[in-house]
């Protein structure tokens, strides 16, 4: 038996003191924050590399001496956004950090992540002149050999470009992440055979 269909009466009143356009304003900056870091990546691997060309052609020509050109040794290869309770797998140019979903503090909520390149070339040390504390010391076999122990010794030399991992200052993770960086073919190639031990070095204002 069939029942003829009709309207019915719903209550759908709007709940007291809703804020039209204070939910309107919070859904567009949620839906922004989601596609910030897309469109901010892509930027960066597109015009990245423009800029920093059009930089150098600034400082070459119309720096003065003792300006800031060239100190930034750092470039940007990527931006991220990491929350807790969720394991994240970043994953960019010659590096992933992988973030277990017990590491972010819930307290201080999703955090951007900026990962910069800093080229092993920049690193490279020049023939020269010799410091008075480098002359005890034995000599490099090449430009890239610049990684030194606590004795201020030579001890390796670079496979890789460093990478520099930032966040909010103001945040501590709480448990640790893992970085995974790959070699360089090119660096590979110039290994010296007294380097025979792969690890993992750091830059640090070490007084030695």
């Amino acid at each position: 038996m069939w029942t003829p269909r009709k309207a019915e009466p719903v209550n759908r009143r709007v709940p007291d003191g809703l804020d039209f356009l204070g939910f309107s304003r919070e859904l567009e900056s949620a839906a922004f924050a989601t596609s910030a870091l897309a469109f901010s990546t892509a930027a960066i691997c597109r015009h990245g590399p423009i800029m920093e060309a059009m930089d150098a052609m600034g400082c070459d020509c119309l720096a003065d001496i003792g300006s800031s050109c060239y100190k930034s040794s750092e470039q940007l290869l990527l931006v991220d956004r990491v929350c807790p309770f969720a394991t994240f797998n970043v994953t960019g140019r010659a590096v992933k950090l992988i973030i277990p979903d017990d590491a972010v503090p819930p307290k201080n909520g999703c955090q951007t992540i900026f990962f910069y390149l800093s080229p092993a070339s920049h690193f490279e040390s020049t023939a020269g002149a010799k410091l008075s504390s480098e002359v005890f010391l034995e000599a490099r076999p090449n430009s890239l050999s610049v990684v030194t122990n606590e004795r201020g010794s030579f001890v390796g030399q670079l496979i890789s470009d460093g990478i520099v991992v930032s966040w909010n200052d103001t945040v501590k993770m709480q448990t640790n992440l893992t970085l995974c960086i790959t070699p360089s073919d090119v660096l590979l190639a110039t290994v010296v055979d007294k380097y025979s031990v792969y690890g993992l070095a750091y830059q640090c204002a070490c007084p030695w």
